[in-house]
Protein backbone atom coordinates (compact mmCIF):
# COMPACT_ATOMS: atom_id res chain seq x y z
CA UNK A 1 0.00 0.00 0.00
CA UNK A 2 1.04 3.39 -0.71
CA UNK A 3 0.78 5.73 2.28
CA UNK A 4 -1.95 8.34 2.13
CA UNK A 5 -0.54 11.88 1.68
CA UNK A 6 -1.35 14.42 4.00
CA UNK A 7 -3.74 17.18 2.70
CA UNK A 8 -3.37 20.66 4.06
CA UNK A 9 -5.99 23.44 4.02
CA UNK A 10 -4.51 26.13 0.85
CA UNK A 11 -5.05 28.97 3.18
CA UNK A 12 -2.25 27.57 5.56
CA UNK A 13 -0.40 26.29 3.00
CA UNK A 14 2.79 28.83 2.99
CA UNK A 15 2.63 29.03 6.88
CA UNK A 16 2.49 25.24 7.01
CA UNK A 17 6.08 24.41 4.32
CA UNK A 18 8.43 27.25 6.87
CA UNK A 19 6.85 25.46 10.28
CA UNK A 20 7.54 21.85 8.68
CA UNK A 21 11.02 23.72 8.04
CA UNK A 22 11.66 25.00 11.34
CA UNK A 23 10.01 21.53 12.84
CA UNK A 24 12.39 19.51 10.99
CA UNK A 25 15.69 21.72 12.55
CA UNK A 26 15.39 20.29 15.86
CA UNK A 27 16.88 22.22 18.46
CA UNK A 28 19.73 20.58 21.05
CA UNK A 29 20.60 22.41 24.02
CA UNK A 30 23.42 21.79 26.59
CA UNK A 31 23.11 23.60 30.21
CA UNK A 32 25.37 21.17 31.57
CA UNK A 33 27.84 19.42 28.82
CA UNK A 34 28.71 16.33 29.71
CA UNK A 35 31.04 15.05 26.52
CA UNK A 36 30.26 11.43 27.44
CA UNK A 37 26.63 12.35 27.74
CA UNK A 38 24.34 11.80 24.52
CA UNK A 39 21.05 14.40 24.18
CA UNK A 40 17.48 13.43 23.83
CA UNK A 41 15.58 13.52 20.97
CA UNK A 42 12.19 15.73 21.28
CA UNK A 43 9.09 14.19 19.33
CA UNK A 44 6.38 16.84 19.42
CA UNK A 45 4.08 14.50 18.13
CA UNK A 46 2.24 15.35 14.69
CA UNK A 47 0.93 18.01 12.92
CA UNK A 48 -3.24 18.01 13.23
CA UNK A 49 -5.88 19.83 11.55
CA UNK A 50 -9.53 20.38 13.50
CA UNK A 51 -12.90 21.57 12.73
CA UNK A 52 -14.86 23.42 15.05
CA UNK A 53 -16.57 23.20 17.20
CA UNK A 54 -14.35 20.78 18.26
CA UNK A 55 -11.95 23.89 20.56
CA UNK A 56 -9.64 20.87 21.96
CA UNK A 57 -6.52 18.83 20.86
CA UNK A 58 -4.20 16.60 22.99
CA UNK A 59 -0.32 17.29 21.94
CA UNK A 60 1.38 14.16 22.33
CA UNK A 61 5.29 14.40 23.09
CA UNK A 62 5.64 11.07 24.33
CA UNK A 63 7.98 9.47 21.78
CA UNK A 64 10.44 11.84 22.97
CA UNK A 65 13.49 9.81 23.99
CA UNK A 66 17.02 10.06 25.44
CA UNK A 67 19.19 7.41 23.57
CA UNK A 68 21.16 6.73 26.71
CA UNK A 69 19.44 8.02 29.96
CA UNK A 70 15.92 9.26 30.30
CA UNK A 71 13.55 12.13 29.58
CA UNK A 72 13.31 14.13 32.93
CA UNK A 73 11.22 17.63 32.18
CA UNK A 74 8.93 18.51 29.89
CA UNK A 75 7.82 21.89 28.78
CA UNK A 76 5.41 22.93 26.16
CA UNK A 77 4.96 26.89 24.80
CA UNK A 78 2.57 28.91 22.61
CA UNK A 79 5.13 30.14 20.23
CA UNK A 80 2.78 31.65 17.22
CA UNK A 81 -1.69 31.74 17.65
CA UNK A 82 -3.50 33.88 19.57
CA UNK A 83 -2.93 33.79 23.17
CA UNK A 84 -6.47 32.87 23.97
CA UNK A 85 -6.14 29.69 25.29
CA UNK A 86 -4.95 27.35 28.18
CA UNK A 87 -2.42 24.53 28.39
CA UNK A 88 -3.41 21.95 31.03
CA UNK A 89 -0.58 20.08 32.40
CA UNK A 90 2.60 21.86 30.08
CA UNK A 91 4.86 20.25 32.08
CA UNK A 92 3.54 16.74 30.99
CA UNK A 93 3.93 14.52 28.28
CA UNK A 94 0.65 15.02 26.61
CA UNK A 95 -0.80 18.29 27.46
CA UNK A 96 -4.55 19.43 26.39
CA UNK A 97 -4.87 22.61 24.57
CA UNK A 98 -8.25 24.52 25.18
CA UNK A 99 -10.23 27.34 23.92
CA UNK A 100 -8.96 27.65 20.52
CA UNK A 101 -10.37 29.39 17.43
CA UNK A 102 -10.23 29.53 13.87
CA UNK A 103 -6.36 30.12 12.92
CA UNK A 104 -3.14 28.23 13.04
CA UNK A 105 -1.23 27.70 15.98
CA UNK A 106 2.36 26.43 16.95
CA UNK A 107 3.74 24.84 19.98
CA UNK A 108 7.22 24.32 21.19
CA UNK A 109 8.34 21.18 22.89
CA UNK A 110 11.38 21.19 25.17
CA UNK A 111 12.68 18.11 26.98
CA UNK A 112 15.15 17.47 29.20
CA UNK A 113 17.62 13.88 30.06
CA UNK A 114 18.61 13.29 33.80
CA UNK A 115 22.00 15.05 32.83
CA UNK A 116 19.95 17.89 32.30
CA UNK A 117 20.79 17.90 27.99
CA UNK A 118 17.82 19.49 26.00
CA UNK A 119 16.23 19.14 22.79
CA UNK A 120 13.49 21.28 21.05
CA UNK A 121 10.50 20.17 18.39
CA UNK A 122 7.54 21.96 17.12
CA UNK A 123 3.80 20.96 16.05
CA UNK A 124 1.25 22.61 14.45
CA UNK A 125 -2.61 22.88 14.78
CA UNK A 126 -4.91 24.48 12.51
CA UNK A 127 -7.74 25.06 13.31
CA UNK A 128 -10.66 25.60 10.80
CA UNK A 129 -14.40 26.49 10.90
CA UNK A 130 -17.11 24.28 10.92
CA UNK A 131 -17.72 25.89 6.83
CA UNK A 132 -14.32 24.40 5.54
CA UNK A 133 -14.16 21.38 3.94
CA UNK A 134 -11.20 18.91 3.82
CA UNK A 135 -10.47 16.64 1.46
CA UNK A 136 -10.84 12.80 2.83
CA UNK A 137 -7.73 10.45 3.29
CA UNK A 138 -7.95 7.47 1.38
CA UNK A 139 -7.16 4.14 2.97
CA UNK A 140 -6.64 1.13 0.60
CA UNK A 141 -5.73 -1.33 2.98
CA UNK A 142 -2.46 -3.61 3.25
CA UNK A 143 -0.67 -5.08 0.47
CA UNK A 144 -1.61 -9.18 0.04
CA UNK A 145 -0.18 -12.05 -0.75
CA UNK A 146 -2.19 -15.28 -2.18
CA UNK A 147 -1.15 -18.63 -4.19
CA UNK A 148 -3.54 -19.91 -6.59
CA UNK A 149 -5.36 -22.18 -6.78
CA UNK A 150 -6.77 -19.48 -4.20
CA UNK A 151 -7.77 -16.71 -6.93
CA UNK A 152 -10.20 -14.40 -4.60
CA UNK A 153 -9.37 -11.29 -2.17
CA UNK A 154 -10.90 -8.62 0.06
CA UNK A 155 -9.75 -5.55 -0.20
CA UNK A 156 -10.44 -3.30 2.47
CA UNK A 157 -11.00 1.12 2.38
CA UNK A 158 -12.91 1.33 5.24
CA UNK A 159 -10.21 2.89 7.59
CA UNK A 160 -10.30 6.10 5.08
CA UNK A 161 -11.11 9.07 6.85
CA UNK A 162 -12.50 12.28 6.62
CA UNK A 163 -11.98 14.85 9.52
CA UNK A 164 -15.61 16.42 8.23
CA UNK A 165 -16.73 13.03 8.76
CA UNK A 166 -18.94 12.99 5.25
CA UNK A 167 -17.57 10.67 3.16
CA UNK A 168 -20.11 9.86 0.62
CA UNK A 169 -18.31 7.07 -1.95
CA UNK A 170 -15.81 4.99 -2.79
CA UNK A 171 -14.45 3.52 -5.94
CA UNK A 172 -12.60 0.79 -6.91
CA UNK A 173 -9.99 0.39 -9.88
CA UNK A 174 -7.32 -1.75 -11.11
CA UNK A 175 -4.55 0.85 -12.08
CA UNK A 176 -2.52 -2.53 -13.34
CA UNK A 177 -1.74 -6.37 -13.33
CA UNK A 178 -3.12 -9.25 -15.31
CA UNK A 179 -6.30 -9.00 -17.51
CA UNK A 180 -8.11 -11.27 -15.46
CA UNK A 181 -10.09 -9.96 -12.39
CA UNK A 182 -13.45 -8.91 -11.35
CA UNK A 183 -14.12 -6.71 -8.51
CA UNK A 184 -17.42 -7.82 -7.19
CA UNK A 185 -18.80 -4.17 -5.60
CA UNK A 186 -16.35 -1.42 -7.06
CA UNK A 187 -18.63 1.34 -5.22
CA UNK A 188 -18.65 -0.20 -2.06
CA UNK A 189 -15.68 0.50 1.04
CA UNK A 190 -14.99 -3.55 1.39
CA UNK A 191 -15.05 -5.58 -1.86
CA UNK A 192 -14.31 -9.07 -2.86
CA UNK A 193 -11.97 -8.75 -6.35
CA UNK A 194 -12.12 -12.67 -7.89
CA UNK A 195 -11.16 -14.20 -10.76
CA UNK A 196 -7.19 -13.55 -10.40
CA UNK A 197 -4.77 -14.86 -12.12
CA UNK A 198 -0.90 -15.45 -11.64
CA UNK A 199 0.91 -11.90 -11.17
CA UNK A 200 1.06 -8.77 -9.37
CA UNK A 201 -2.00 -6.50 -9.35
CA UNK A 202 -2.08 -2.69 -8.16
CA UNK A 203 -5.94 -1.75 -7.40
CA UNK A 204 -6.77 2.17 -7.08
CA UNK A 205 -9.68 3.54 -4.57
CA UNK A 206 -11.02 7.11 -4.97
CA UNK A 207 -12.91 8.41 -1.84
CA UNK A 208 -15.22 11.31 -2.60
CA UNK A 209 -16.95 13.29 0.17
CA UNK A 210 -19.96 15.89 0.23
CA UNK A 211 -18.04 18.81 -1.15
CA UNK A 212 -16.75 16.86 -4.02
CA UNK A 213 -13.77 16.30 -2.54
CA UNK A 214 -11.68 13.33 -3.20
CA UNK A 215 -8.39 11.38 -2.65
CA UNK A 216 -6.69 8.30 -3.74
CA UNK A 217 -4.35 5.15 -2.46
CA UNK A 218 -3.47 1.96 -3.73
CA UNK A 219 -3.10 -1.37 -3.15
CA UNK A 220 -1.01 -4.03 -4.45
CA UNK A 221 -2.09 -7.40 -4.55
CA UNK A 222 0.24 -10.73 -5.52
CA UNK A 223 -1.05 -13.76 -6.70
CA UNK A 224 1.57 -16.62 -6.66
CA UNK A 225 1.94 -19.40 -9.08
CA UNK A 226 0.25 -22.31 -8.19
CA UNK A 227 1.67 -25.54 -6.54
CA UNK A 228 1.80 -28.94 -8.71
CA UNK A 229 0.31 -31.43 -6.33
CA UNK A 230 1.38 -34.44 -8.71
CA UNK A 231 4.50 -33.98 -9.85
CA UNK A 232 5.93 -36.27 -13.70
CA UNK A 233 8.65 -37.45 -11.71
CA UNK A 234 6.53 -39.22 -9.33
CA UNK A 235 4.30 -41.36 -12.03
CA UNK A 236 4.84 -45.11 -13.14
CA UNK A 237 5.71 -45.54 -16.75
CA UNK A 238 3.74 -48.07 -18.65
CA UNK A 239 3.97 -49.47 -22.11
CA UNK A 240 1.65 -48.50 -24.91
CA UNK A 241 1.34 -50.02 -28.18
CA UNK A 242 1.05 -48.69 -31.94
CA UNK A 243 -1.16 -51.74 -33.80
CA UNK A 244 -1.22 -50.34 -37.82
CA UNK A 245 -4.52 -50.64 -39.05
CA UNK A 246 -4.03 -48.99 -42.61
CA UNK A 247 -2.52 -46.04 -44.39
CA UNK A 248 -3.19 -42.76 -45.59
CA UNK A 249 -3.47 -41.86 -49.42
CA UNK A 250 -1.41 -38.78 -48.38
CA UNK A 251 1.62 -38.91 -45.49
CA UNK A 252 1.07 -35.94 -43.85
CA UNK A 253 0.89 -34.03 -40.49
CA UNK A 254 -1.64 -32.14 -38.63
CA UNK A 255 -4.57 -33.38 -39.80
CA UNK A 256 -7.85 -32.86 -38.88
CA UNK A 257 -10.06 -35.86 -37.56
CA UNK A 258 -14.15 -36.14 -36.84
CA UNK A 259 -16.44 -39.43 -36.53
CA UNK A 260 -19.83 -40.50 -36.88
CA UNK A 261 -21.86 -43.67 -37.64
CA UNK A 262 -18.70 -46.09 -37.50
CA UNK A 263 -17.05 -44.36 -39.72
CA UNK A 264 -13.92 -42.27 -39.17
CA UNK A 265 -12.79 -39.46 -41.11
CA UNK A 266 -8.90 -38.34 -41.51
CA UNK A 267 -8.95 -34.43 -43.44
CA UNK A 268 -6.53 -31.73 -44.63
CA UNK A 269 -3.19 -31.59 -43.07
CA UNK A 270 0.07 -30.38 -44.59
CA UNK A 271 2.64 -32.16 -46.75
CA UNK A 272 6.08 -30.92 -46.24
CA UNK A 273 7.23 -29.45 -47.97
CA UNK A 274 4.90 -28.67 -50.34
CA UNK A 275 1.07 -27.88 -50.15
CA UNK A 276 -2.02 -28.23 -47.26
CA UNK A 277 -3.87 -30.87 -48.53
CA UNK A 278 -7.74 -31.15 -49.11
CA UNK A 279 -7.37 -34.79 -49.17
CA UNK A 280 -10.18 -36.71 -46.30
CA UNK A 281 -9.69 -40.80 -46.23
CA UNK A 282 -12.38 -41.68 -44.55
CA UNK A 283 -11.91 -45.24 -42.50
CA UNK A 284 -15.26 -47.67 -42.31
CA UNK A 285 -14.60 -49.39 -38.74
CA UNK A 286 -16.52 -52.67 -39.21
CA UNK A 287 -14.96 -53.78 -42.65
CA UNK A 288 -11.93 -52.52 -41.56
CA UNK A 289 -12.14 -50.32 -45.45
CA UNK A 290 -10.79 -47.51 -46.65
CA UNK A 291 -11.94 -44.39 -49.37
CA UNK A 292 -10.97 -41.30 -49.88
CA UNK A 293 -12.33 -37.58 -50.97
CA UNK A 294 -11.66 -34.37 -51.36
CA UNK A 295 -12.90 -31.16 -49.32
CA UNK A 296 -14.17 -28.34 -51.53
CA UNK A 297 -11.36 -26.15 -50.86
CA UNK A 298 -7.85 -26.72 -51.51
CA UNK A 299 -5.13 -25.57 -49.66
CA UNK A 300 -6.69 -25.54 -46.16
CA UNK A 301 -5.23 -25.38 -42.69
CA UNK A 302 -6.44 -24.49 -39.53
CA UNK A 303 -10.49 -26.22 -39.66
CA UNK A 304 -12.72 -26.69 -36.90
CA UNK A 305 -14.15 -30.21 -37.19
CA UNK A 306 -17.11 -31.81 -34.77
CA UNK A 307 -19.61 -34.41 -35.07
CA UNK A 308 -23.60 -34.62 -34.27
CA UNK A 309 -25.64 -37.23 -35.26
CA UNK A 310 -24.89 -38.54 -38.40
CA UNK A 311 -22.71 -35.91 -39.91
CA UNK A 312 -19.18 -34.43 -39.45
CA UNK A 313 -18.59 -30.73 -40.22
CA UNK A 314 -15.64 -29.38 -41.18
CA UNK A 315 -15.59 -25.95 -40.85
CA UNK A 316 -13.70 -22.57 -42.17
CA UNK A 317 -9.72 -22.87 -42.37
CA UNK A 318 -7.14 -21.13 -44.77
CA UNK A 319 -4.27 -21.00 -46.29
CA UNK A 320 -1.20 -18.68 -44.50
CA UNK A 321 1.19 -18.75 -47.35
CA UNK A 322 -1.09 -16.41 -49.49
CA UNK A 323 -3.12 -15.19 -46.21
CA UNK A 324 -6.31 -16.46 -47.94
CA UNK A 325 -9.60 -17.95 -45.79
CA UNK A 326 -12.65 -19.49 -46.06
CA UNK A 327 -16.09 -19.43 -44.71
CA UNK A 328 -16.87 -23.00 -46.20
CA UNK A 329 -18.19 -25.65 -44.41
CA UNK A 330 -17.99 -29.12 -45.92
CA UNK A 331 -20.61 -31.39 -43.84
CA UNK A 332 -20.20 -35.52 -44.25
CA UNK A 333 -23.36 -37.24 -43.52
CA UNK A 334 -22.19 -41.24 -42.47
CA UNK A 335 -25.99 -42.31 -42.68
CA UNK A 336 -25.82 -41.87 -47.01
CA UNK A 337 -22.22 -41.19 -47.55
CA UNK A 338 -23.01 -38.30 -49.21
CA UNK A 339 -21.61 -34.73 -48.78
CA UNK A 340 -22.95 -30.77 -48.96
CA UNK A 341 -21.41 -27.70 -48.29
CA UNK A 342 -22.66 -24.65 -46.54
CA UNK A 343 -20.85 -21.18 -45.52
CA UNK A 344 -20.06 -19.73 -42.15
CA UNK A 345 -21.70 -16.23 -41.41
CA UNK A 346 -18.05 -14.92 -41.70
CA UNK A 347 -14.51 -16.73 -42.91
CA UNK A 348 -11.88 -17.61 -40.34
CA UNK A 349 -9.56 -20.15 -38.91
CA UNK A 350 -8.14 -21.42 -36.10
CA UNK A 351 -11.88 -22.02 -34.58
CA UNK A 352 -12.72 -23.97 -31.52
CA UNK A 353 -15.71 -26.60 -31.96
CA UNK A 354 -17.85 -28.48 -29.54
CA UNK A 355 -21.07 -29.96 -29.22
CA UNK A 356 -23.68 -29.70 -26.97
CA UNK A 357 -26.90 -32.00 -27.36
CA UNK A 358 -27.75 -31.56 -30.71
CA UNK A 359 -26.64 -28.43 -31.53
CA UNK A 360 -22.50 -27.38 -32.88
CA UNK A 361 -20.57 -24.68 -32.23
CA UNK A 362 -17.92 -23.16 -34.11
CA UNK A 363 -16.35 -19.93 -32.04
CA UNK A 364 -13.92 -17.33 -32.51
CA UNK A 365 -10.88 -18.01 -34.81
CA UNK A 366 -9.19 -15.35 -37.14
CA UNK A 367 -9.69 -13.96 -40.52
CA UNK A 368 -6.35 -12.29 -42.65
CA UNK A 369 -8.71 -9.19 -43.73
CA UNK A 370 -6.73 -6.95 -42.90
CA UNK A 371 -4.66 -8.94 -39.95
CA UNK A 372 -5.31 -11.99 -37.97
CA UNK A 373 -7.40 -10.94 -35.10
CA UNK A 374 -9.63 -13.36 -33.08
CA UNK A 375 -13.26 -13.01 -33.85
CA UNK A 376 -16.34 -13.05 -31.43
CA UNK A 377 -18.23 -14.96 -33.56
CA UNK A 378 -19.66 -18.49 -32.87
CA UNK A 379 -21.83 -20.02 -35.83
CA UNK A 380 -23.99 -22.31 -34.72
CA UNK A 381 -26.06 -26.11 -35.73
CA UNK A 382 -29.02 -27.34 -35.04
CA UNK A 383 -29.16 -31.03 -36.47
CA UNK A 384 -32.52 -31.64 -35.36
CA UNK A 385 -33.67 -29.00 -37.43
CA UNK A 386 -30.92 -28.52 -39.89
CA UNK A 387 -30.43 -24.77 -39.47
CA UNK A 388 -27.92 -21.93 -38.72
CA UNK A 389 -27.71 -19.38 -36.27
CA UNK A 390 -25.65 -16.72 -34.98
CA UNK A 391 -24.48 -15.72 -30.91
CA UNK A 392 -21.09 -13.30 -29.85
CA UNK A 393 -18.39 -14.07 -27.24
CA UNK A 394 -17.62 -10.90 -24.99
CA UNK A 395 -14.12 -11.70 -26.02
CA UNK A 396 -12.58 -12.02 -29.63
CA UNK A 397 -10.53 -15.43 -29.48
CA UNK A 398 -8.42 -17.34 -31.52
CA UNK A 399 -6.70 -20.91 -30.36
CA UNK A 400 -8.56 -21.61 -27.72
CA UNK A 401 -10.62 -24.53 -26.62
CA UNK A 402 -14.35 -25.07 -26.21
CA UNK A 403 -15.70 -27.23 -23.83
CA UNK A 404 -19.14 -29.01 -23.67
CA UNK A 405 -20.06 -30.39 -19.77
CA UNK A 406 -23.31 -30.97 -17.99
CA UNK A 407 -25.43 -28.09 -20.08
CA UNK A 408 -22.78 -25.81 -20.31
CA UNK A 409 -19.85 -24.27 -22.65
CA UNK A 410 -16.59 -23.29 -21.52
CA UNK A 411 -14.79 -20.87 -24.25
CA UNK A 412 -11.28 -20.31 -22.14
CA UNK A 413 -8.22 -19.14 -23.37
CA UNK A 414 -6.85 -18.70 -26.70
CA UNK A 415 -5.37 -14.97 -28.08
CA UNK A 416 -7.03 -12.22 -29.11
CA UNK A 417 -4.57 -11.89 -32.20
CA UNK A 418 -1.66 -12.30 -34.82
CA UNK A 419 0.22 -9.39 -35.78
CA UNK A 420 -0.76 -6.96 -34.82
CA UNK A 421 -1.56 -8.40 -30.90
CA UNK A 422 -0.25 -11.47 -29.11
CA UNK A 423 -1.74 -11.90 -26.07
CA UNK A 424 -2.66 -15.19 -24.63
CA UNK A 425 -5.97 -14.76 -22.66
CA UNK A 426 -6.87 -15.80 -18.97
CA UNK A 427 -10.60 -15.63 -19.49
CA UNK A 428 -13.09 -17.75 -19.83
CA UNK A 429 -16.76 -17.21 -21.11
CA UNK A 430 -19.03 -19.87 -20.15
CA UNK A 431 -22.81 -20.30 -21.98
CA UNK A 432 -25.61 -21.92 -20.78
CA UNK A 433 -27.33 -24.18 -22.92
CA UNK A 434 -30.50 -24.37 -20.75
CA UNK A 435 -31.25 -20.84 -20.13
CA UNK A 436 -29.36 -19.26 -23.18
CA UNK A 437 -26.86 -17.42 -21.14
CA UNK A 438 -23.27 -16.18 -20.58
CA UNK A 439 -21.16 -15.99 -17.72
CA UNK A 440 -17.27 -15.51 -16.81
CA UNK A 441 -14.72 -17.30 -15.21
CA UNK A 442 -10.93 -17.38 -15.67
CA UNK A 443 -8.07 -19.71 -15.31
CA UNK A 444 -7.00 -19.54 -11.60
CA UNK A 445 -3.55 -20.98 -12.55
CA UNK A 446 -1.26 -20.32 -16.02
CA UNK A 447 -3.43 -18.71 -19.15
CA UNK A 448 -3.51 -20.53 -22.19
CA UNK A 449 -3.54 -20.80 -26.15
CA UNK A 450 -3.31 -23.80 -28.57
CA UNK A 451 -3.94 -26.29 -25.24
CA UNK A 452 -5.76 -29.39 -25.09
CA UNK A 453 -9.23 -29.63 -23.38
CA UNK A 454 -11.26 -32.53 -22.40
CA UNK A 455 -14.47 -32.80 -19.95
CA UNK A 456 -14.85 -36.23 -17.75
CA UNK A 457 -17.38 -36.54 -14.89
CA UNK A 458 -17.48 -33.17 -13.27
CA UNK A 459 -14.38 -31.78 -14.53
CA UNK A 460 -12.54 -30.33 -16.98
CA UNK A 461 -9.14 -30.63 -17.93
CA UNK A 462 -7.27 -28.22 -19.18
CA UNK A 463 -3.72 -29.14 -20.49
CA UNK A 464 -0.81 -27.75 -21.53
CA UNK A 465 -0.28 -25.40 -24.12
CA UNK A 466 1.87 -21.83 -24.49
CA UNK A 467 0.91 -19.00 -21.62
CA UNK A 468 3.21 -16.53 -23.01
CA UNK A 469 3.94 -15.67 -26.43
CA UNK A 470 5.59 -12.22 -27.97
CA UNK A 471 5.34 -11.52 -31.86
CA UNK A 472 9.52 -10.12 -31.07
CA UNK A 473 10.37 -13.96 -30.65
CA UNK A 474 10.21 -16.18 -27.35
CA UNK A 475 7.26 -18.56 -26.01
CA UNK A 476 7.01 -20.16 -22.49
CA UNK A 477 5.07 -23.40 -22.24
CA UNK A 478 3.18 -24.08 -19.80
CA UNK A 479 3.94 -27.43 -18.25
CA UNK A 480 0.92 -28.22 -16.00
CA UNK A 481 -2.90 -29.07 -16.60
CA UNK A 482 -5.40 -27.15 -14.36
CA UNK A 483 -8.51 -29.59 -13.31
CA UNK A 484 -11.65 -27.69 -12.66
CA UNK A 485 -14.24 -28.64 -10.51
CA UNK A 486 -17.41 -27.27 -11.71
CA UNK A 487 -19.77 -28.04 -9.00
CA UNK A 488 -17.27 -26.11 -6.78
CA UNK A 489 -15.65 -23.78 -8.96
CA UNK A 490 -12.28 -24.90 -7.34
CA UNK A 491 -9.05 -26.02 -9.63
CA UNK A 492 -6.33 -28.35 -8.74
CA UNK A 493 -3.26 -29.36 -11.20
CA UNK A 494 -0.98 -31.60 -11.98
CA UNK A 495 2.16 -32.02 -14.45
CA UNK A 496 2.18 -32.36 -18.09
CA UNK A 497 5.11 -32.73 -20.36
CA UNK A 498 5.47 -29.13 -22.61
CA UNK A 499 3.39 -29.26 -25.92
CA UNK A 500 1.11 -27.20 -28.14
CA UNK A 501 -1.46 -28.45 -30.71
CA UNK A 502 -2.24 -31.33 -29.16
CA UNK A 503 -5.77 -33.35 -28.19
CA UNK A 504 -6.73 -34.87 -25.12
CA UNK A 505 -9.13 -38.44 -25.71
CA UNK A 506 -11.34 -40.59 -23.19
CA UNK A 507 -11.54 -43.81 -24.03
CA UNK A 508 -12.94 -46.70 -21.04
CA UNK A 509 -11.88 -44.97 -17.96
CA UNK A 510 -8.39 -43.65 -19.23
CA UNK A 511 -8.36 -39.89 -20.33
CA UNK A 512 -5.23 -39.97 -22.72
CA UNK A 513 -3.08 -36.72 -23.33
CA UNK A 514 -1.02 -37.11 -26.57
CA UNK A 515 2.38 -35.70 -27.91
CA UNK A 516 1.48 -32.74 -29.73
CA UNK A 517 4.32 -30.45 -31.15
CA UNK A 518 5.91 -30.38 -27.72
CA UNK A 519 8.74 -27.92 -26.18
CA UNK A 520 12.02 -28.99 -28.57
CA UNK A 521 13.47 -30.20 -25.28
CA UNK A 522 10.98 -32.98 -24.74
CA UNK A 523 11.15 -36.28 -26.20
CA UNK A 524 7.91 -37.14 -28.39
CA UNK A 525 7.56 -40.59 -27.11
CA UNK A 526 5.73 -40.25 -23.96
CA UNK A 527 2.00 -39.62 -23.38
CA UNK A 528 0.14 -38.28 -19.96
CA UNK A 529 -2.90 -41.02 -19.20
CA UNK A 530 -5.14 -40.39 -15.64
CA UNK A 531 -7.16 -43.25 -14.54
CA UNK A 532 -10.46 -42.00 -13.53
CA UNK A 533 -11.26 -45.03 -11.55
CA UNK A 534 -8.44 -44.54 -9.19
CA UNK A 535 -7.58 -40.62 -9.85
CA UNK A 536 -3.67 -41.78 -10.99
CA UNK A 537 -1.06 -40.55 -13.47
CA UNK A 538 0.75 -42.64 -15.26
CA UNK A 539 3.36 -41.82 -18.11
CA UNK A 540 2.92 -43.83 -21.62
CA UNK A 541 5.96 -44.68 -23.43
CA UNK A 542 5.21 -45.22 -27.34
CA UNK A 543 7.63 -47.41 -28.96
CA UNK A 544 8.20 -44.65 -31.78
CA UNK A 545 9.05 -40.81 -31.50
CA UNK A 546 5.93 -39.18 -32.73
CA UNK A 547 4.11 -36.11 -33.11
CA UNK A 548 2.02 -33.45 -35.09
CA UNK A 549 -0.24 -36.42 -35.70
CA UNK A 550 -4.32 -36.85 -35.25
CA UNK A 551 -5.85 -38.52 -32.28
CA UNK A 552 -9.51 -39.62 -31.80
CA UNK A 553 -11.19 -42.18 -29.80
CA UNK A 554 -14.40 -43.78 -30.84
CA UNK A 555 -16.33 -46.49 -29.67
CA UNK A 556 -13.79 -46.70 -26.33
CA UNK A 557 -10.82 -47.65 -28.77
CA UNK A 558 -8.09 -45.06 -29.35
CA UNK A 559 -6.92 -43.93 -33.36
CA UNK A 560 -3.50 -42.06 -34.87
CA UNK A 561 -2.87 -41.03 -37.70
CA UNK A 562 -0.15 -39.48 -39.23
CA UNK A 563 2.36 -36.94 -37.92
CA UNK A 564 6.46 -37.12 -38.31
CA UNK A 565 7.41 -40.74 -36.79
CA UNK A 566 11.40 -40.89 -36.71
CA UNK A 567 11.35 -37.80 -38.02
CA UNK A 568 9.85 -38.71 -40.99
CA UNK A 569 6.32 -37.72 -42.28
CA UNK A 570 3.95 -40.62 -42.20
CA UNK A 571 0.93 -41.88 -43.62
CA UNK A 572 0.43 -44.76 -41.11
CA UNK A 573 -2.93 -45.16 -39.10
CA UNK A 574 -2.58 -47.03 -36.05
CA UNK A 575 -4.85 -48.18 -33.14
CA UNK A 576 -3.52 -47.20 -29.66
CA UNK A 577 -3.81 -49.76 -27.05
CA UNK A 578 -1.96 -50.42 -23.39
Amino acid sequence: MYTAKKLIHLSALLFFVVAIFLSCKKEILCESCNENNKPPIANAGRDTVIVLPRDSVMLDGSNSYDPDGHIGEYAWTRISGTALISIAGSQTAKPVIKNLAPGNYEFELKVTDNNRLSAKDTVLIIVDAASTNHPPVADAGDDLVITLPANTVSLDGSNSSDINNNITGYQWSKISGPPSFNIANPASSQTLVISLSGGVYQFELKVTDAGGSFSYDTVQVTVLPIVVIDPCSNRPLINVNLIPIGTLSEARIGLNSGAADGKILFAGGFVPYGHYSSRVDIYTIATNTWSTAELTIPERQGMAVASVGSKVLFAGGGDNDNGITTSRVDIYDAANNSWSITELSKKREFMAATTLGNRVFFSGGGDWEPNLLGSTRIDIYDYSTNTWSTASMGTGRMDHSATAIGNKIYFAGGTSGYYTSLNVLNSIEIYDGTTNTWSTAAFQGDPRMLHASIAAGNKIFWAGGLKYASLSGGTTYSDNIEIRDISTGISTYACISPRTLFSAVQANDKLIFFTGNNDPAVVNNRIDIYNLTTATWSIGVLPVSINSSTIIAVNNSVYVAGGYVNGSVSNQVWKLEF
